[in-house]
């Protein structure tokens, strides 16, 4: 039998004055919108900002992937790396979009394994010019010969300075815009868990406080 959960204010109205929405399983409806914005809307039956999350989440993070796509590849706003030249912060935002920022964690091990990257280097981590991983995946120290960078980049395994000056300022505003859609989300997983906040109209609050003043 699935939880019923009604909202409430804070002036202390009854129940019964105020519409009740069931958000089934919150804790299930969250867990789906972080995995797709939206999602868990949908499991409520809430369809209508269902379709508006996604497509307006769903859509900036789409957007901020087509602008940093270019020659060295698709979406490279968005990858996941932590080594000592290049720690990538903005992925923890950017991952909040869920399952769309998942590709970046697979390409992410590919490389780290030496590995080609897929899908025309969808979401891979730029290569380092100075640091790579041997075959024991240690980090090791290395200065990238001409001939090296070469071979890589046909794989789409550009350096992270190569990405951006082939890209200019799509890639910051790409970086931008996949990191907000993301933190974004965060605020779509908090109202399918808690449902909506319902004021009373100020009139009747006022009403209200007459007629307990005449009593």
């Amino acid at each position: 039998m699935a939880d019923t959960t009604s909202t409430s204010n804070s002036t202390g109205a009854s129940d019964a004055d105020q519409p009740k929405i069931d958000l089934k399983n919150p804790y299930l409806a969250a867990a789906l919108s972080f995995v797709l914005p939206g999602a868990g809307h949908f499991y409520q039956g809430r369809i209508g900002k269902g379709i508006v999350f996604c497509v307006c989440v769903l859509g900036l993070f789409l957007y901020g992937l087509v602008l940093s796509s270019g020659d060295v590849g698709w979406g490279r706003a968005v990858y996941w790396k932590w080594t000592p030249d290049d720690r990538r912060f903005y992925f923890f935002g950017q991952a909040c979009i869920g399952a769309p920022a998942f590709p970046a964690l697979i390409q992410s091990s590919l490389v780290q394994n030496g590995e080609d990257p897929f899908l025309y280097g969808l979401m891979a981590p730029p290569i380092s010019s100075q640091y790579v991983v041997n075959n024991h995946g240690q980090m090791q120290y290395e200065n990238l010969s001409a001939g090296n960078l070469e071979e890589q980049n046909k794989k789409y395994n550009f350096t992270f300075h190569q990405i951006r000056k082939s890209l200019n300022k799509d890639y910051e505003l790409g970086t931008l815009f996949t990191t907000v859609a993301g933190l974004l989300n965060l605020l779509v997983v908090f109202d399918a868990a808690g449902g909506i906040v319902i004021e009373k109209d100020d009139k009747k609050k006022i009403k209200e406080t007459e007629a307990k003043d005449n009593k």
